[in-house]
């Protein structure tokens, strides 16, 4: 379990690799947490391609962040889902809420 950041002025990189589940969620959570809050960005960018697996505790991470945004009027952009998160989201019908266009690869199976 891994994240990634990159920080610049107005915007903040995230890549979140291998899973987001129960069993990482609160590590997951936290760490976003202090990189949000220590950095002063306008803009948050998610890069998902290198999450493997994903369940309803690493969704609710995902909430947190576009939650948190919002309070703080920070645009949120989710990227390159991979398989795992687009097959959440779709299967809770949560595409609109978070906003971001889930690109399908045609080798998807």
């Amino acid at each position: 379990m891994t994240i990634n950041v990159q920080e610049n002025q107005d915007k903040i990189s995230l890549s979140i690799e291998e899973e987001m589940t129960i069993y990482t969620a609160l590590t997951h959570k936290t760490t976003l947490a202090e990189h949000l809050d220590a950095h002063k960005a306008k803009e948050i960018e998610v890069n998902l391609s290198a999450v493997e697996e994903m369940d309803s505790a690493g969704l609710q991470v995902l909430i947190f962040v576009k939650r948190f945004a919002k309070q703080h009027k920070i645009k949120v952009t989710l990227i390159k889902h991979s398989q795992a998160v687009a097959e959440v989201i779709e299967l809770l019908d949560l595409s609109a809420y978070f906003g971001d266009p889930i690109v399908i690869p045609a080798d998807w199976s």
